[in-house]
């Protein structure tokens, strides 16, 4: 049954995790013990996580190299950075 979860070289389990935590690097940070609350955020870092490995994906693809990589072209960071930017300039 393990073989079932993992594949064969275990590449896609550290991916899972990898991209649990930067779900949680994109989720904004609340001290709020309601479920629901905490919930929104989550769902909403998931949301902005979804928006960066689009713009990820479509940089590649603007670039003409898609290809699989370890390390995104564009990092969380900026990425965030830049959306931070842009909210505030909406509002």
């Amino acid at each position: 049954m393990k073989s079932a979860i993992r594949s064969a070289d275990g590449v896609g389990v550290q991916r899972s995790k990898n991209s649990y935590s930067s779900i949680k690097d994109a989720a904004a940070w609340t001290t709020s013990k309601e479920f629901e609350v905490q919930w929104f955020h989550f769902a909403f870092g998931c949301v902005v996580y979804s928006m960066w490995l689009l713009v990820d994906f479509l940089t590649q693809e603007r670039i003409g190299e898609i290809e699989t990589r370890k390390k995104p072209r564009i990092t969380l960071r900026r990425f965030l950075k830049w959306l931070d930017k842009e909210l505030v300039a909406l509002i």
